[in-house]
């Protein structure tokens, strides 16, 4: 993804361009993919919390717990069933947030 900078992730965020700013959660460069992640915390789109859902099996820590905080801002109770399963992350911090996010997720009936 030539030419994606921090200042593109905050126009998207601002233009609402979540189909860019998806793209930009694959870049090479992890400042620009954890951006991008922060910055669809706004949508409310249900596409955009299924695919950060499927996101959460990436292998850096602070990646998955970067998308744990934004699928809490986004409070789909989608998400809650999938982030319960990293409260027994190999990772103390996941594991952390993925309780202190769960307790602010609504649960899906």
């Amino acid at each position: 993804m030539f030419g994606v900078s921090l200042k593109k992730i905050e126009s998207w965020e601002q233009k609402g361009k979540t189909n860019k700013l998806l793209e930009a959660t694959t870049n090479s460069n992890k400042d620009i993919r954890l951006a991008a992640i922060r910055a669809l915390a706004t949508s409310k789109d249900l596409d955009i919390a299924n695919k950060l859902i499927t996101m959460l099996r990436d292998a850096d820590p602070e990646i998955r717990i970067e998308i744990m905080k934004t699928l809490g801002k986004i409070g789909n109770p989608i998400a809650s069933e999938h982030i319960r399963s990293f409260t027994t992350d190999e990772d103390e911090n996941v594991r952390k947030v993925a309780s202190e996010v769960l307790k602010t997720l609504p649960h899906k009936d």
